[in-house]
């Protein structure tokens, strides 16, 4: 084996030498010596780099965003069935729940009792205090970061089951290789993001609705 090894390197040394970016060079890039200085600047352009580079985060803000769409479908899954709203995003979820623990104490703490307390505030409702939402806001923003991280658990197998993983790697290849030939910009479809961020939008309005209401 190391006669054979060296029967093939040999002819690589003795290679006659290629052109490196416009200049002759005698470094041949399949001399196993050299095999680990090789880098992508050596093969691609600026700009090829820039482009790949593009489709790649755009690959990674995709999965992002699916992880933030499936933290919306949790509040809304909990929402409707824990306080019963509509609750499209983790800032109007917090906030019903904070209306909810603001009205349990109000209740718990009027003189009367709690029986005349539940009807006295069912006719005027009280409202949280900042700390009580800012503080509410806080712990759910925790835990749907929290659900964010691990939702692949649940999501990728969905993913793939549906073709979603297919499809996604595919419109991937065919960014890359508009980059790399040069064909287009490289840009991955973000078509994820505008799910994520219509999501947040309807978040922010029910979350500012309510407050408005309140």
């Amino acid at each position: 084996m190391a006669r054979h090894d060296g029967a093939v390197a040999a002819p690589l040394r003795t290679a006659p030498p290629h052109v490196h970016r416009g200049l002759p060079c005698r470094r041949n890039p399949l001399d196993p010596r050299l095999a680990g200085r090789i880098c992508v600047d050596d093969v691609l352009p600026a700009e090829a780099r820039a482009r790949v580079a593009t489709a790649i985060s755009g690959y990674a803000g995709a999965r992002t965003a699916t992880a933030e769409i499936a933290t919306g479908s949790i509040a809304a899954g909990m929402g409707a069935l824990w306080v019963k709203h509509a609750t499209p995003g983790m800032v109007t979820l917090s906030s019903v729940v904070a209306n909810i623990v603001a009205q349990q104490a109000a209740i718990a703490a009027f003189p009367l009792g709690a029986g005349l307390g539940t009807w006295w505030y069912g006719m005027y409702p009280v409202a949280p205090s900042a700390e009580l939402l800012a503080t509410t806001i806080g712990a759910f923003a925790v835990v749907g970061a929290l659900f964010a991280v691990f939702s692949g658990i649940v999501t990728d197998p969905l993913q793939r089951l549906i073709g979603l993983h297919r499809r996604r790697l595919l419109r991937l290849i065919g960014a890359l290789e508009d980059a790399l030939c040069g064909d287009g910009e490289g840009r991955f479809p973000l078509r994820d993001h505008y799910v994520a961020r219509l999501i947040d939008l309807l978040d922010l309005s029910a979350a500012l609705l309510r407050t408005v209401r309140a």
